[in-house]
């Protein structure tokens, strides 16, 4: 996309920090809304999916790279993930009430008399 080296430095940061910050926020949402005896198989089941579908989306973006070019290759993905986040942005908006309410501390036992 550039031929600068600071500014794909700086997108390359961009890229890594939003990632970061993705995983954190998908990471705690998990843990609020799975009951905990689900937990390890809902984890097991995603990094499956996430680093089974690691080579297939390297295999895509080589055959769009040979197709068109590398740059091209990058701006499809950047399209996509942008979708992506949109898509994604208005389901947690659309449960939103149960997020909070998964946030919320558990109330105090009353105490027995």
């Amino acid at each position: 996309m550039t031929s600068n080296v600071w500014v794909g430095a700086a997108l390359f940061g961009t890229v890594a920090s939003s990632v970061s910050v993705f995983n954190v926020l998908v990471i705690s949402l998990r843990q609020a809304l799975i009951p905990e005896q689900l937990f390890g198989r809902v984890q097991g089941a995603y990094r499956t999916l996430v680093w089974g579908l690691i080579p297939v989306g390297a295999l895509i973006g080589g055959v769009v790279a040979r197709l068109t070019s590398v740059p091209t290759t990058f701006v499809i993905s950047g399209v996509l993930q942008m979708v992506l986040a949109i898509l994604l942005w208005r389901l947690l908006r659309r449960h939103r009430d149960q997020i909070a309410a998964a946030h919320q501390p558990d109330p105090e036992p009353a105490e027995a008399s």
